[in-house]
């Protein structure tokens, strides 16, 4: 329960950094004293960021357009870029119909000669009330990170009103061995959410109750190896495992994905060589400079908060 949930939590703010990046190009915007109404008409423009002091990590260049409909964005696409490279690809459709689309693309390094990428992909449906909230979903996460230690992994979560199916492989090397992880979970999804309106939305509302697992783990560690293969079910409200419940026999018929290559980079429209003339610089405002709590766009993620398994379970984490 405890993996499966850290997964989730992973895939679901991952689906909602377009949302979050979204929010900081409003209130950017806006504490600039642009009207999102007038500049959002498709037009591409290209602006520096400067960061207040406690804001860090950002970039210092984008180019950026958007649609608006009623001082809402409908569409928008940015390309970031630090030092004169770029390191970040987002864009976001919602169709007057209620679908969204999302692709984003970045890249990091940790300063040691490590590097990785990371990819999302995410449809989906808003719900009807216009709450926020999604009447289904589906994000496909991807990551590949290179350095002393390698790991490759990809996600995907289909998201429903009250139900998700999670599914997808990690698999890596270091030093003294390797490991492969495969699943196929599904479950209960809690909306605890009571927001009649988009902008009190929060994601960090959402929570996972029953639910069960068919895992395909293996790892090597020297000449020590370990194999698993068996469907776990857990209770929601205990948080202990149990035999069965209503999502172990789905969790057993489902289909664990295979371990396949993951290629990303940044390609065709989500390619930019971070070499147009800026027209102005923006000031990113205190309000969403931090991560902490106190960031007014802090609902659309969920902060990278997970649980301690090890802790939690006493054991191995399962």
């Amino acid at each position: 329960m405890c993996e499966v949930g850290n997964l989730l939590k992973q895939t679901i703010n991952d689906g909602g950094q377009a949302d979050k990046i979204g929010c900081y190009m409003n209130k950017t915007l806006e504490a600039n004293d642009y009207v999102v109404a007038t500049v959002c008409d498709g037009t591409a423009r290209i602006v520096g960021l400067d960061f207040p002091s406690g804001g860090d990590g950002g970039p210092d260049h984008i180019k950026f357009s958007c649609t608006a409909s009623g001082g809402v964005f409908t569409s928008y696409s940015l390309w970031a870029c630090s030092g004169g490279t770029q390191n970040e690809y987002i864009s976001k459709t919602i169709g007057s119909d209620g679908s969204v689309s999302i692709t984003s693309i970045g890249n990091f390094s940790d300063g040691g000669g490590s590097t990785g990428w990371h990819s999302v992909s995410a449809s989906g449906e808003l719900s009807s009330n216009n709450d926020g909230s999604y009447a289904s979903k589906t994000i496909t996460s991807s990551m590949r990170f290179i350095g002393d230690n390698n790991y490759t992994g990809q996600m995907t979560l289909e998201q429903a009103a009250s139900s998700f199916v999670l599914s997808g492989f990690q698999t890596g090397t270091f030093s003294e061995g390797s490991f492969t992880n495969r699943m196929y979970s599904t479950g209960q999804l809690i909306e605890n959410n009571t927001a009649t309106d988009f902008d009190d939305y929060n994601i960090q509302n959402l929570a996972y109750g029953d639910g069960a697992a068919s895992l395909i783990l293996s790892a090597t560690f020297g000449e020590d190896t370990f194999s698993m293969e068996e469907v776990q079910s857990w209770n929601g409200d205990t948080t202990e495992a149990e035999a069965s419940n209503d999502y172990t026999v789905a969790a057993g018929a489902g289909t664990v994905p295979s371990v396949e290559a993951v290629s990303i980079s940044f390609t065709g429209d989500a390619a930019y060589d971070c070499l147009g003339t800026e027209e102005a610089s923006l000031t990113i405002p205190t309000a969403i400079a931090t991560e902490d709590e106190s960031n007014v766009c802090a609902r659309f993620g969920l902060n990278h908060s997970w649980f301690d398994c090890y802790t939690e379970t006493g054991d191995n984490g399962e």
